[in-house]
């Protein structure tokens, strides 16, 4: 029976392949992560978009859902009659993306860079796929501007922060952001000092290691600690904090976890300046 069901829907996307060029009108696409939805509505091209992952947010009239970007299922994904299917380089599993090729369903992962020019990189690439090649000149436009405008208002800081970033672990364990992640792009383009950049990626991180870092402010996810009051709760429950000037002053920013994932995003360029303000002002973000 899912031999057949794979067989139909591959008759189907070809059908919908058929002829020289695809229109606007044509392109279904099914979008397996956060940043690249981000993308699409940001390019006015939720005509084209089907479907999409759980960890992506949408507006007003929300799209069916596909699950968890890096499990999707192959019935879950066809059932929309997608002709493309993009994600993440973490998309997966290979068994479902293997299955969704051979039946004629485009499918497409981006490097998760963690640069502005890798962004743009996305950009590009996407709107060639929705047929937006207009809105994209303007949504780039719009992203140098807004990193232009970044870099103009560090000259406007006294005093660099020092930031460190913690990611709990299902285990309890912390992790601070190194080097190579959008959380240290974000730090450095709002104008702070990531403390854990000699570290590669997201790394397990010691008492210790936090108390030599001495970090000014504290970053965490919304993922993490819903509330701001809740968030203030890790002053508590990691008492080396304390120790630090960040604990003394009960200094924490919660970021929204969207702006972490898939790479460097929108989202990420949108947290960047409202961390900028949080660092500026010196007020609860």
């Amino acid at each position: 029976m899912k031999h057949f069901i794979f067989l139909f829907w591959g008759l189907m996307i070809a059908y919908s392949h058929d002829g020289a060029t695809q229109t606007n009108a044509n392109v279904r696409i099914v979008s397996a992560g956060s940043a690249i939805t981000d993308i699409l509505y940001a390019l006015d091209a939720k005509s084209t978009l089907v479907g999409v992952d759980t960890t992506s947010q949408q507006p007003k009239n929300p799209l069916p859902d596909v699950g968890y970007h890096r499990m999707l299922s192959t019935e879950g994904v066809l059932s929309l009659r997608p002709t493309h299917l993009l994600g993440s380089s973490a998309m997966g599993n290979e068994d479902t993306l293997r299955q969704l090729k051979k039946v004629g369903v485009h499918v497409v992962q981006y490097p998760s860079g963690n640069s502005i020019d890798q962004l743009i990189h996305r950009i590009e690439a996407i709107a060639k796929i929705a047929r937006k090649p207009k809105e994209a000149g303007i949504l780039i436009q719009k992203v140098r501007a807004q990193e232009h405008r970044l870099l103009q208002q560090q000259m406007h800081q006294n005093k660099k922060l020092k930031v460190l970033f913690l990611l709990k672990h299902s285990q309890g364990k912390l992790r601070a952001a190194g080097k190579n992640t959008s959380m240290h792009r974000i730090i450095e383009l709002a104008g702070g000092i990531n403390v854990a950049a000699h570290l590669n990626e997201y790394k397990p991180i010691s008492h210790e290691a936090i108390l030599n870092m001495q970090p000014n402010v504290i970053v965490v996810t919304n993922r993490s600690y819903k509330t701001k009051q809740e968030a203030q709760s890790i002053f508590h429950k990691i008492p080396t904090l304390k120790a630090t000037p960040a604990g003394k002053q009960k200094k924490i920013f919660v970021i929204d976890s969207h702006a972490l994932l898939g790479g460097f995003g929108i989202a990420s360029l949108n947290e960047a300046q409202r961390f900028y303000t949080f660092l500026l002002t010196k007020k609860e973000g």
